[in-house]
């Protein structure tokens, strides 16, 4: 969970959260997990740089699926930073670690949401 301070409160920035966005994908035959994620971890800058970003997670389960998790402040954010990306090249590194026929994209707009009280 990201948080910050604002005027001596503490609240989280997870209360922005407009739109969950989550990609999963399997590694291209003969590319190992490790490479996979590193590939994967390299769209962080890009990401962050992207406007009404939040947060980002992503996570490998057992079978070698991985999985990423972001946050958008709102759907228009999480669309524009997919057509950036698609249109600059970035997702470059992507496309030759993860198998392309295993890889969703998929957009959900947040109704419900609650935080660990502190």
């Amino acid at each position: 969970m990201v948080s910050c301070r604002q005027a001596g409160t503490e609240r989280s920035n997870m209360e922005e959260v407009g739109v969950i966005e989550i990609v999963t994908g399997r590694p291209k035959a003969g590319v190992s997990l490790k490479d996979a994620q590193k590939a994967m971890s390299g769209l962080n800058r890009f990401v962050q740089e992207q406007p009404g970003f939040i947060s980002r997670s992503s996570a490998v389960k057992g079978d070698g699926v991985l999985i990423d998790v972001v946050y958008w402040k709102d759907m228009s954010s999480a669309l524009n930073a997919s057509e950036k990306a698609m249109s600059s090249g970035v997702l470059l590194a992507i496309s030759e670690h993860i198998e392309e026929s295993s890889m969703t994209l998929e957009h959900y707009e947040v109704f419900n949401q609650i935080e660990k009280q502190k």
